[in-house]
């Protein structure tokens, strides 16, 4: 993902997957966590955050060392909502 200004709420990123059939590429914004649960709270949900997991046939496709920099600033999550 590249940012396209500083990082703050509401900035604009750009990401392209590298797939074996094309690539893909599509915009998105940068939200810190807070944001995403302010907008749960004022719905009646709280959020559970969950990480994503690489996959032990990934760490070694990829080799020691690949996935460090994920692991320290993972750019993905999911999370659950559920009514409070």
């Amino acid at each position: 993902m590249r940012f396209l200004g500083p990082l703050k709420e509401g900035c604009r990123g750009q990401v392209v997957l590298h797939l074996p059939d094309g690539d893909i590429d599509f915009e998105t914004y940068f939200l810190p966590h807070a944001g995403y649960e302010r907008a749960a709270a004022r719905s009646g949900l709280v959020l559970q955050w969950i990480p994503m997991e690489i996959s032990q046939e990934d760490v070694e496709a990829f080799g020691p060392g690949f996935w460090d920099a994920y692991r320290r600033n993972p750019s993905t999550l999911a999370f659950r909502a559920t009514r409070q």
